[in-house]
Order: structure tokens, then C-alpha cells, then sequence
């Protein structure tokens, strides 16, 4: 009786920790933001350590030119792109898009700041915005979300939604830069 309870015990212990790997929950607001270098629709690599000796950045995830929700925040932030820039920060967007899909991305929301490819999606993965098993899948998607990085590296602000509907508004994140 007693090998039956313990072999149960690790079964569902077993079951708990693959569930908990089904999930993610993205960063922390206090967690040093991983480094990451990635290349932009200029074919500039963007290093992120490098950007913040400058300044804060605003990273932000999306799931491509295709989604409309995405284009309508990448505009609203194009329009308040001054606002972060006068607090001295930097946007950058982190798509799994190719360059083709990046070009529309840009055509459909003027963004002029950087748009960072991730084909593979591993910076999507370190900042905990898609499972590891999605990272082999073309049409798996970043959960959309937002995080300040401050100068120090570690992150001032999160916006990490249960929507794929929902972004953060410049309001939302401007008191953090």
C-alpha cells in the first residue's frame, strides 16, 4: 500500500510540473531583462545591452502585420514615439516575422523605430512569451507583451496580457521611463 501512495504521489507531482510548463507567465518587474541581439528592418543589429548604456528601452512583443490589434498599438506608439523619446528611451518591437512581413508591418503603421526579427524565437522564449514547444512552430505566436527595461537592465514595468486583444497604452508605461 504504502509503494502505491508514493508510486501516485510521483505520478501526480509529475503531472503538476508538466501542466506548470504548459503556462507562461512572462517576466517580472525587479528581473534583470535577458541580453539579446537581433537584427532590424535596416539589417542593423540591435544589442540590447548596448541600447540601454543610452537609456531606457521599451520592448515590446507582437504577433505580426496580419493582426490588427497589433498594427493599432504599433501606430498609437508611433504617434507618442516623442514622449519616449524625451524621457530618453528607446521602443523596439520583437516580431518572429521574416523581413518581408517586417516591411508590411512598417508600410501599415509608419513605425520608425526599430523592428526586431526573432525567426527562431528565442528571445521570444527567454522573455517568456511562447512555450519551448511552440518554438519550432511557423504559426505560433509571442503572447503581446510590453516591458520597460531600465538603464540598470532591470525591468521597471510589465504588461503581460490574458488577450491577445490587449497592449499597453503610452500611458500606461511612460511614468516608468
Amino acid at each position: 500500500m504504502k509503494k502505491l501512495v508514493t508510486l501516485c504521489f510521483f505520478f501526480f507531482a509529475g503531472l503538476l510540473s508538466v501542466s506548470a510548463q504548459d503556462e507562461v507567465f512572462g517576466l517580472k518587474v525587479g528581473d534583470v531583462a535577458p541580453d539579446f541581439s537581433l537584427t532590424d528592418q535596416e539589417e542593423r543589429v540591435f544589442k540590447l545591452s548596448k541600447a540601454l548604456e543610452k537609456g531606457p528601452v521599451v520592448v515590446f512583443f507582437y504577433r505580426g502585420q496580419w493582426c490588427p490589434f497589433c498594427t493599432k498599438y504599433m501606430k498609437n506608439y508611433q504617434d507618442s514615439l516623442f514622449l519616449i523619446k524625451a524621457k530618453g528611451a528607446q521602443m523596439v518591437g520583437i516580431s518572429p516575422q521574416k523581413e518581408s512581413a517586417v516591411q508590411k508591418s512598417i508600410e501599415k503603421t509608419g513605425a520608425s523605430f526599430p523592428l526586431l526579427m526573432d525567426d527562431n524565437k528565442k528571445v521570444c522564449f527567454k522573455y517568456d512569451t511562447l512555450l519551448k514547444e511552440d518554438m519550432a512552430n511557423e504559426e505560433a505566436n509571442p503572447v503581446p507583451a510590453l516591458y520597460v527595461i531600465g538603464k540598470d537592465g532591470k525591468i521597471k514595468y510589465v504588461h503581460f496580457p490574458d488577450s491577445f486583444t490587449l497592449r499597453a497604452n503610452v500611458s500606461d508605461f511612460l511614468p516608468f521611463l
